[in-house]
């Protein structure tokens, strides 16, 4: 516990910690949240630093940097989009595989966890 507090407290006091040691560690795929990572990272550091703050307005504001985030996000399925599907429908399946037991007849596969 020690160490996951440790960078807690790394990623809260130092942005430039955050910056560069957790930024550059994102997935493309999920590129387009950086810019709600970074707002959302101030906003709580914002909120530890004036401790009175977070109880007024803290929950409203992180609303609406989701509703912009959501807004921004673009819908068209590019390459990133299909891979991603790809792989989270192959893992999927090849979980199932791993713990289907043919002699247990409670066991289903429920289609509808994959995604479309």
């Amino acid at each position: 516990m020690d160490t996951v507090a440790k960078y807690k407290t790394k990623v809260m006091e130092n942005s430039a910690y955050f910056k560069h040691e957790v930024i550059p560690h994102i997935c493309p795929y999920f590129a387009e949240l950086v810019p709600l990572l970074k707002q959302w990272r101030q906003l709580l550091y914002i909120a530890y630093a004036f401790r009175a703050y977070e109880y007024q307005y803290i929950y409203d504001i992180v609303l609406e940097l989701l509703d912009k985030t959501i807004s921004s996000i673009d819908d068209v399925d590019d390459a990133l989009s299909i891979k991603e599907v790809d792989r989270r429908k192959t893992g999927y399946k090849s979980s199932l595989d791993t713990f289907q037991c043919s002699n247990n007849p409670t066991f289903r596969v429920v289609d509808q966890f994959l995604p479309p």
